[in-house]
């Protein structure tokens, strides 16, 4: 079963949230919504964050 994974949680994630990435290591097949895409794009602080996404 795939989830459709919030924007919040991939941004938690991508600033080294343990509890956020916990959770998605359990899930085996998660994906982004195309609005979630451009909403981590948007909220990327400098350019290393927007390389990591």
């Amino acid at each position: 079963m795939n989830l459709l994974i919030d924007s919040d949680v991939l941004i938690w994630m991508s600033r080294n949230h343990p509890g956020a990435i916990a959770r998605l290591q359990t899930i085996q097949l998660w994906q982004v919504s195309t609005v979630g895409y451009i909403e981590l794009i948007q909220g990327c602080r400098d350019r290393s964050e927007l390389e990591r996404i």
